[in-house]
């Protein structure tokens, strides 16, 4: 298997170590309606990826697959790998402040999401 990389631009890296601690890591997730995690309940023709800051001890059971980055390992759905090239970037627009998704064939997605999962919202 080839070692995925995700490059996380200066710019991005700051918002999101601005919102990740230590006792946390990272998910890629395609909100697709798979998966616990996944808020989508219904077929969507968007491309819709979330960048998800989650317990360290959350279960992965759906995320087995995953990138190197500068922050650590960042998880995604094998299946989703799809969307990929191998040459993934996460970038921060600077008008509107969102991530930015792309990769050499051009925008995965322009309008990443982070999102803070609270760990008592997981438990339920």
């Amino acid at each position: 298997m080839i070692a995925m990389l995700l490059k996380i631009e200066p710019e991005a890296l700051q918002k999101i170590q601005k919102q990740l601690t230590a006792d946390q890591k990272l998910l890629l997730d395609l909100d697709d309606g798979v998966g616990e995690l996944s808020k989508v309940g219904y077929c969507t023709l968007d491309t819709n990826f979330r960048l998800l800051i989650v317990p360290e001890n959350i279960e992965l059971k759906d995320y087995q697959a995953h990138f190197d980055s500068e922050l650590g390992p960042v998880y995604y759905k094998g299946y989703s790998d799809t969307y990929f090239d191998g040459h993934e970037v996460l970038s921060l627009n600077p008008r509107n402040q969102i991530l930015a998704l792309k990769n050499n064939g051009g925008a995965v997605d322009d309008r990443v999401q982070i999102v803070v999962l609270d760990p008592a919202a997981l438990a339920k």
